[in-house]
């Protein structure tokens, strides 16, 4: 089987993932039973597979579940294949899809902040992500062949490690999720939506300052 990942990025990976601190904990839940995105999950498993190899820090693991079904941190699984990154420290980061196109990126930069806990706010920011008294839930709906989509996901798989599992960051692969795309009315990507609130809905890839602050007044 021809490998996804080619000998010119798999140099890149393994210095890319040369700064990896901690150990980082993958996990694809998939449902073998649904023949119809069996291409999808094939790529996913895959993929991951060859991230793995490149690192020995980062632990892959599948897992057979249902549609509906709820990962250890409470979040539902919504897509077959879905993954979460850092499920063991008690973050919340969906990744509702396969990994396709200009999305691989940022699920790169997802396991490396993961791993170091760099998410690059200031101590301010993750303070009062930290101390949310509500729980918050950020949808970003992205397209493998949007070039801006990797920034939105990233900074709100961001916003996610520096609120502690406060705040549970889906990135939902718009293609692979047409009931939820035209359950809100997706038209563009990407789009950003918050506590499924519909005034909280914001497209294209938003000012950093500002989409934390949006983040904030639904978590207070």
């Amino acid at each position: 089987m021809e490998r996804i990942i080619d000998e010119e990025s798999r140099k890149f990976l393994e210095e890319k993932f040369s700064i990896l601190d901690d150990n980082v904990e993958i996990k694809i839940y998939y449902d073998p039973k649904d023949s119809n995105v069996k291409d999808y999950v094939d790529f996913t498993k895959n993929f991951f597979k060859e991230i793995e190899e490149i690192n020995s820090k980062i632990k892959v693991t599948m897992v057979e579940t249902e549609v509906g079904s709820k990962t250890n941190t409470g979040v539902t699984i919504r897509t077959n294949p879905s993954v979460t990154i850092g499920e063991e420290k008690g973050y919340k980061i969906l990744f509702s899809g396969a990994p396709l196109g200009y999305e691989a990126s940022q699920i790169v930069e997802t396991i490396v902040m993961v791993s170091t806990g760099n998410h690059e706010f200031d101590n301010n920011i993750e303070n009062e992500l930290s101390s949310l008294s509500k729980d918050v839930n950020i949808k970003v709906f992205v397209t493998p062949t949007c070039p801006y989509c990797p920034g939105a996901a990233y900074l709100a798989n961001r916003i996610a490690v520096a609120s502690k599992g406060k705040v549970l960051s889906e990135v939902i692969e718009a293609n692979e999720n047409p009931n939820l795309a035209i359950q809100w009315g997706i038209e563009s990507v990407p789009t950003q939506i918050i506590n499924d609130s519909e005034v909280s809905k914001t497209i294209g890839l938003q000012n950093e300052n500002d989409f934390v602050n949006q983040v904030l007044s639904f978590g207070r």
